[in-house]
């Protein structure tokens, strides 16, 4: 029974977020719509071609924020909305407006509107790539503490003797780590790598104590989230597990425990990961109203120099307007370090 509900559970998850994906391409493309109605209305309305500065907002400024900003936002909004926060990609985004909007406009439009329309969703594409980097800097992706598979193992040595086994290149690529990080003062060695799944495996000291511990955590990561625990998973840990146990046993170094559970260790270790993978915008959740004032003016700063610059090409305001800002965001940056 408890598999049905979890599976009917995954299901109705992935079923929202394909809906979100659609309901976001389909705000984007009436946006899109909107943008060329008024392209083939402007001309009329102002009975000739455009102003130079709206000409130069309408046909550069616009389609810029329409590829690059717009779906960028939704996938924000979307995503926020979402309980389990799974991300809803920018890209995905661009695609599922870029396929409604065409096939719309070969009913609508001439063939060299829809040229031109093509190119957009060719930029689309790469921004959108481009953007799915910046959403998942932003938001993070969706994980859980149990979607984490603990391993620990306790041994009677020095942290140099099991530093220089971990090392080496024979067990270190039986392992699958792709990276290794030394904190030479706390005498902690952290290897990154991937066997099948990711997995973080921490060598740490247990000065003054001849000893040492190594936590492990493996997990399943996706593009947009971490996928919960399954039989593969346990599989994984078991392998790496056993080899480690067996490269210690060869090297007559004793065992004093292994254990699968969770342990002080392994759940820090979690923690760490899980905040790697969360975003800019939740960790500023609780951001104070002289803090978006400060958001808002520093917002209005830049579409003021920007429109100064592009719009009324007056550079020497905006140039000195960019240099007051810089300066400002170093100090407010310098003072915020020295309060905490």
């Amino acid at each position: 029974m408890q598999a049905v509900k979890s599976r009917f559970s995954n299901n109705f998850e992935l079923v929202r977020w394909v809906s979100y994906v659609f309901i976001g391409g389909a705000v984007y493309a009436s946006i899109w719509q909107v943008y060329a109605d008024f392209l083939f209305v402007a001309p009329q309305f102002f009975g000739g071609p455009l102003p130079a500065p709206l000409g130069l907002i309408t046909l550069f400024v616009l389609p810029s924020v329409l590829v690059f900003v717009v779906p960028l936002f939704l996938s924000i909004i979307l995503t926020r909305s979402k309980p389990e926060k799974q991300l809803v990609p920018p890209l995905y985004i661009n695609l599922v407006a870029f396929a409604w909007f065409m096939g719309f406009s070969l009913i609508r439009y001439t063939s060299e509107v829809i040229v031109a329309f093509a190119l957009f969703g060719i930029v689309g594409f790469f921004g959108g790539t481009l953007l799915n980097k910046v959403a998942i800097y932003l938001l993070g992706i969706a994980v859980n503490p149990s979607d984490f598979e603990s391993y620990s193992l306790i041994l009677e040595t020095d942290f140099r003797t099991i530093q220089s086994m971990m090392e080496t290149e024979k067990y270190s690529e039986n392992i699958g780590v792709i990276r290794s990080e030394l904190d030479e003062e706390k005498s902690i060695l952290t290897l990154i790598g991937r066997s099948g799944y990711h997995f973080v495996l921490e060598v740490v000291s247990n000065a003054p104590l001849v000893g040492c511990s190594i936590n492990a955590i493996f997990y399943d990561r996706t593009d947009w989230y971490v996928k919960p625990k399954s039989e593969g998973l346990k599989e994984s840990v078991e392998a790496v597990a056993s080899y480690l146990k067996s490269i210690f046993e060869r090297n007559r170094i004793n065992i004093i425990d292994a254990s699968s559970k969770e342990t002080s260790g392994t759940k820090l270790l979690v923690r760490s990961i899980m905040d790697e993978m969360e975003g800019i915008i939740p960790r500023y959740r609780e951001v104070s109203r002289v803090g978006w004032l400060k958001i808002g003016a520093f917002i209005g700063a830049v579409i003021f120099i920007g429109v100064s610059a592009f719009v009324f090409h007056d550079l020497p305001t905006s140039i000195g307007s960019f240099v007051v800002l810089l300066l400002y965001v170093v100090f407010e940056l310098r003072s915020g370090r020295e309060g905490s």
